[in-house]
C-alpha cells in the first residue's frame, strides 16, 4: 500500500510539471523551443525578411546610429536591399550574441565566414560570397615586415585567440597586445603610438580611414604569418532548404553585376572586392 502511494505522488509531481511545461511553451514558445526560419515561399508569405545583427558593431551595424537615421551599417543596408527585392518589410533582431538567434525567427545573418571546402551544417545553410574579407597588419609608414624574424621586440596588438596571435606568441619575440578587442581600438592604439603593429580587417580598416582621414599607415598581408589570411562573406541562412539557397545565390549574383554590394561597401570607406568561386558555390 505504500508502494502504491509514493508511486501516485510520483505520478502527480510529473503530471503537474509536464502541464507546466506545456502551459509555459503555449504563453512563452521560444523560451522552450528554438523557432524555426522561413524558406523563400514563407518570406513572401509572411511579408517580410528578418536578419540578426549586432546592436554595436560598426560599420557591419549600430542600433543607435539606426534609429538616428545616420549610416546604420553595412548588413542593415544590404538587408534593407534584399528585402525590396523581395518586395517585403525588413525587420532587424538586434542580438548581442549569435546564439540567441534561436529565440527569434530570424531568416539569416547578413556576414558569415566561409572557406572553401568547409563542412557543411543542416541547420545554417550558406551562400555564394559576397565580399572577401582580408586580414591585414597596419603600421605606421617606415616600417617594414617582410618575416617573422621583424616582429622582434615589436609592440603587436592582435585579436585574442586569432591564427596570428598564436603564431606570434609561440614563434616571435613580440610584444603582445590582446587587450584592444576591436579593430577601432587597435588601430586608436597604433594611431597614439601604443603599438607598432594592428591586426585588423580590410572592412574595419576602410571605416576607420573615413573616420581618420589625416591618418597615416601602411599595410601587409599577414599571410606572412599565416595561411589563414583571406575568407569571405556569406549570407547565412536559418533552418532553410536548398531551393532557398539558390535563390539567394541569384539575388546576391544579382546585386554583384549591377554593383549595389559596391555602392553599399564604398559608402563606409570600403573597397569591394569579392571572390567568385566555381564548383561548391555555383547554383
Amino acid at each position: 500500500m505504500k508502494n502504491i502511494i509514493v508511486n501516485f505522488y510520483k505520478y502527480q509531481s510529473t503530471l503537474v510539471a509536464t502541464l507546466f511545461l506545456m502551459v509555459l511553451s503555449l504563453i512563452f514558445p521560444s523560451l522552450t523551443t528554438p523557432l524555426k526560419a522561413e524558406t523563400m515561399r514563407n518570406i513572401a508569405k509572411k511579408g517580410s525578411f528578418e536578419i540578426c545583427v549586432s546592436p554595436r558593431a560598426m560599420p557591419l551595424s549600430d542600433l543607435i546610429a539606426q534609429q538616428q537615421t545616420k549610416l546604420p551599417g553595412i548588413q542593415i543596408e544590404i538587408g534593407k536591399a534584399i528585402a525590396k527585392n523581395l518586395k517585403v518589410e525588413l525587420k532587424i533582431n538586434w542580438l548581442s550574441y549569435r546564439y540567441h538567434a534561436k529565440y527569434t525567427k530570424c531568416d539569416a545573418f547578413i556576414g558569415i565566414g566561409r572557406i572553401k571546402g568547409e563542412a557543411t551544417n543542416k541547420y545554417l545553410k550558406k551562400t555564394v560570397p559576397f565580399f572577401k574579407v582580408e586580414l591585414l597588419l597596419a603600421t605606421r609608414p617606415g616600417l617594414e615586415l617582410k618575416t617573422i624574424a621583424d616582429f622582434k621586440k615589436k609592440r603587436v596588438a592582435v585579436d585574442n585567440g586569432s591564427l596570428v596571435h598564436d603564431v606570434l606568441r609561440r614563434k616571435s619575440k613580440a610584444n603582445i597586445f590582446v587587450g584592444y578587442s576591436t579593430d577601432e581600438k587597435r588601430l586608436n592604439a597604433l594611431k597614439n603610438n601604443k603599438v607598432d603593429v594592428a591586426l585588423v580587417n580590410n572592412i574595419g580598416l576602410g571605416w576607420f580611414q573615413k573616420n581618420n582621414p589625416g591618418f597615416k599607415f601602411s599595410t601587409v598581408s599577414s599571410k606572412i604569418l599565416s595561411d589563414t589570411y583571406e575568407y569571405d562573406y556569406a549570407f547565412g541562412l536559418r533552418r532553410s532548404d536548398q531551393m532557398t539557397v539558390r535563390d539567394f545565390n541569384d539575388i546576391i549574383n544579382e546585386m554583384i553585376d549591377d554593383g549595389t554590394f559596391q555602392k553599399i561597401f564604398n559608402k563606409y570607406g570600403v573597397k569591394y572586392v569579392v571572390n567568385k568561386f566555381e564548383g561548391e558555390f555555383v547554383r
